[in-house]
């Protein structure tokens, strides 16, 4: 699996992003592109930030016994359930989401880490920085399959 903390992986996925168009439609789901590139944006920047986001309930109940299985080497299957706080309905244009995204990418990418040893996540708790990494990868990994790049 590549690793966002390294520049051939972080550039991987740039090509599949600057691949996308804004006619794509997705092979699943209801998101347009503009929603998916705003969807994948939202926890890169959440892992960044200085706040983090509270645990959901059902994150307290149910996160720490499928951890595993969200940052291993299976991809995501389709249909699994979003948090709603990372559901963007109105994006801003294609391109500005795309550069959103590109740069919130670079900045996870970039700062390297040391700053997520220990972070909870909203969902599955506390993680790892291997673990916050793969989840980034599959997450954006899923998502540009979904949108065929």
């Amino acid at each position: 699996m590549s690793s966002l903390f390294e520049a051939a992986g972080r550039e991987a996925l740039v090509g599949r992003i600057r691949a996308l168009s804004p006619e794509q439609g997705p092979q699943w789901g209801t998101m347009n592109s503009a929603q998916m590139l705003a969807h994948c944006r939202v926890p890169l920047e959440s892992a960044c930030s200085d706040t983090p986001m509270k645990r959901s309930f059902l994150g307290l109940l149910l996160g720490r016994f499928v951890k595993n299985s969200a940052v291993g080497p299976k991809p995501f299957k389709q249909g699994l359930p979003t948090d709603a706080r990372f559901l963007v309905e109105t994006p801003e244009g294609f391109s500005e989401e795309r550069d959103a995204l590109l740069q919130a990418l670079d900045v996870f990418g970039q700062r390297g880490p040391a700053p997520l040893e220990g972070r909870v996540h909203p969902f599955f708790g506390r993680m790892t920085p291997r673990e916050w990494d793969a989840l980034m990868v599959k997450h954006l990994d899923h998502h540009l399959r979904q949108f065929g790049v």
